[in-house]
């Protein structure tokens, strides 16, 4: 009886809560609301806003069909949160360029707050662009400085093709397997020193293909905190944490290894200290008191988790789009042969590929791997294309139909490097756009294109069914994964 008469005071409760914030919802319109509500989208419901309309299996394709609707800016009210979506390169340049004082600053999402303020990409402020400023004054000496050796790039590359290739005729399966393996050591190299056997790289591989599965699922508390049972109730969502959190601890054993293996005469020794791995450039950071030690492996994590699977997907679509027009695939290598006989091939060199450039590309805009990027928030009301948006607002660059609307592009859906060769530069924002460009786009643009040239130079991508494409669809995530795809390779002689 007792229990009978605590539900019914707590359904009681929760029923006069719930109407009490339906009324509020309809009567009171506070700053944002009142500033954003000019701006065309569709109408939503008390509480939620548009929140439960959302087309939580494919968010990008659902923001497309909003924005063809409603226009290049729209709004969203998704739960208490005020959004704006922003689509096209003219609208993102005024935006994050024009007005990047009020746009460079990261919304942080609840599901994300165990980060914040501890890595690249969940802090704002001085204390983002320190974390920032390391990892492109890193790249960008030894890019200037060590040529190729930079990330042993032909090594990798040509250890992995010794895996996989046995004859002109064996069919290799899941190609995007082994790049991702290929990429994650000169990403572990680059970042710890270090090597790794293929058993941890696989392990490896797969937490961070599941992370970026996980974390592009659309998390219901992020915007309505009552909402949590139904997040939890989705038993993938909880491998978040415990996935982000394993690089972390990896970050943290590899530092102490480090630091336990220092000899006497490390910070005398010129050739070390050169090529000391990337978090070892944090930690001095750290011991200067300059940011928290919680930074330096989350940090080096953001590298690993990032750089991963946002290169080696590029990578592999880059491939499939090369099985699937075989005329492009002669192309590159015929640019190739006329510029490069030997392996020893440099970033330097990449003047002389305008042809493979153009590929790389059109392989960003096509496949679009990032197709919504973590969102942003104005730091004050600003006004937009005519529209004025409230500080506070969460920001969406809707890139993927940026990068695939007939408004922006001549035959949007037709793979065609031939777009990039024109007098006209067409711009694309794969690494985003502003203050806030990816800090590593030195970093995968480097990879891409040597791991490209080597690639095509040395074999012919030869697709087992010819009857059958490849299927260029990626599966949704926080980055579009290149689904498992099976390939011939033969040797060019």
């Amino acid at each position: 009886m007792v229990v009978l008469q605590i539900v019914n005071t707590f359904i009681m409760i929760l029923l006069l809560l719930v109407t009490i914030l339906v009324i509020k919802d309809l009567v009171y319109l506070d700053k944002k609301k009142r500033l954003n509500q000019l701006i065309p989208g569709p109408k939503g419901v008390p509480i939620f806003g548009n929140l439960l309309q959302i087309n939580v299996k494919d968010v990008p394709a659902n923001l497309d069909e909003l924005y063809k609707k409603y226009g290049s800016i729209f709004r969203l009210r998704l739960g208490n949160v005020e959004t704006v979506v922003l689509t096209g390169g003219s609208i993102m340049e005024e935006s994050f360029i024009k007005n990047w004082k009020l746009f460079e600053n990261r919304y942080i999402r609840m599901s994300r707050y165990f980060a914040k303020d501890l890595e690249i990409l969940f802090s704002n402020g001085d204390y983002h662009k320190k974390l920032k400023n390391i990892l492109i004054g890193e790249i960008t000496t030894r890019k200037l400085t060590n040529g190729n050796s930079l990330f042993n790039v032909n090594k990798n590359v040509g250890d992995m093709m010794k895996k996989i290739y046995k004859d002109d005729k064996t069919v290799v399966e899941n190609l995007p397997f082994y790049i991702k393996g290929f990429i994650l050591k000169i990403i572990l190299e680059f970042t710890f020193g270090r090597e790794e056997d293929d058993e941890k790289i696989s392990k490896m591989i797969v937490i961070v293909s599941r992370l970026f599965q996980t974390a592009g699922q659309f998390i219901y508390s992020d915007y309505v905190p009552l909402m949590i049972p139904i997040d939890l109730i989705n038993t993938s969502k909880s491998s978040i944490l415990s996935d982000f959190f394993y690089f972390r601890n990896y970050s943290n054993n590899i530092l102490e290894k480090l630091n336990n293996n220092k000899s006497n005469n490390f910070d005398n020794d010129e050739t070390i200290q050169t090529n000391k791995p990337l978090i070892e450039y944090y930690y001095d950071m750290y011991l200067q008191g300059e940011i928290k030690y919680e930074s330096v492996l989350f940090s080096a994590s953001d590298v690993i988790v990032a750089g991963l699977d946002t290169t080696s997907n590029t990578l592999s679509f880059f491939i499939v789009a090369l099985i699937n027009n075989p005329h492009i695939q002669e192309k590159i290598f015929e640019e190739i042969r006329n510029n490069n006989t030997s392996d020893d091939i440099t970033y330097s060199d990449q003047t002389k590929y305008p042809y493979t450039n153009a590929v790389l590309r059109e392989t960003h805009r096509y496949f679009s791997v990032v197709p919504i990027p973590e969102p942003f928030v104005t730091s004050d009301d600003v006004e937009i294309n005519g529209y004025k948006i409230a500080k506070g607002t969460q920001i969406i660059k809707n890139l993927g139909s940026t990068h695939l609307s007939e408004e922006f592009w001549e035959d949007p859906l037709i793979f065609k490097p031939e777009r990039f060769l024109t007098e006209e530069k067409k711009k694309i924002y794969h690494f985003g756009v502003g203050k806030r460009v990816c800090p590593g786009n030195s970093f995968g643009t480097i990879i891409l294109f040597l791991s490209a040239v080597l690639l095509v130079k040395n074999f012919i991508f030869v697709n087992p069914s010819p009857h059958k494409p490849i299927n260029e669809k990626g599966l949704v995530g926080l980055v579009s994964q290149c689904r498992d795809f099976n390939v011939i390779l033969k040797k060019r002689q």
